[in-house]
């Protein structure tokens, strides 16, 4: 049996294939969720192909995704966490910040985590205990003091059109949360 982040790590990378069979600089369709969120083929596409992995390599498990499986969690159960396209908006304008977030919870916990972003080549690899790294090398984070960091704060743009933000870091909004936090230098 394939290790809980091998897996995660292979079904990130066929998952960002797939995307990219679908991804055009022109944009594609879009329809939009109740949330008034957007969502593609490309979305619903992806969700399968991970849920039905994730289905056949850990039968047991529970998984919550963004497009498929809101679901209810517990922390009795593995539980997979997915968005098989974060960055939709982006996505079907045709701007390349876009990825595939996959992580698996176990006794409440992220026991693994991956991020891919294929049109830039960054895949992101976490395991418990285990250290990060960016497509296969190790990986780690700034230190307080290693360098003048200007903290910043992450949003999503309905943040800014909602609510009144009045903090005193620079705030930035890239369309795909996870991208926001890849690399805070």
């Amino acid at each position: 049996m394939t290790s809980p982040l091998q897996f995660a790590v292979n079904i990130a990378y066929q998952a960002g294939e797939n995307l990219k069979s679908y991804f055009r600089f022109e944009g594609i369709p879009s329809d939009f969720k109740a949330d008034h969120t957007a969502v593609t083929q490309a979305d619903l596409s992806t969700d399968r192909l991970i849920s039905q992995a994730i289905h056949e390599q850990f039968p047991n498990d529970s998984i919550l995704s963004e497009e498929s499986n809101p679901g209810k969690y517990t922390a009795d159960t593995p539980t997979w966490v997915i968005d098989p396209l974060d960055g939709t908006a982006n996505f079907s304008l045709g701007y390349p910040i876009w990825g595939v977030s996959i992580a698996r919870l176990v006794d409440g916990f992220p026991e693994v985590g991956v991020l891919n972003f294929p049109m830039t080549n960054e895949l992101y690899a976490a395991q418990r205990g285990g250290g990060v790294t960016l497509n296969g090398n190790p990986i780690h984070p700034i230190q307080p003091g290693d360098h003048t960091v200007t903290p910043f704060f992450s949003c999503c743009s309905r943040t800014i059109r909602r609510y009144i933000i009045d903090l005193p870091y620079k705030t930035r909004v890239l369309g795909a949360g996870i991208y926001s936090f890849n690399n805070i230098a």
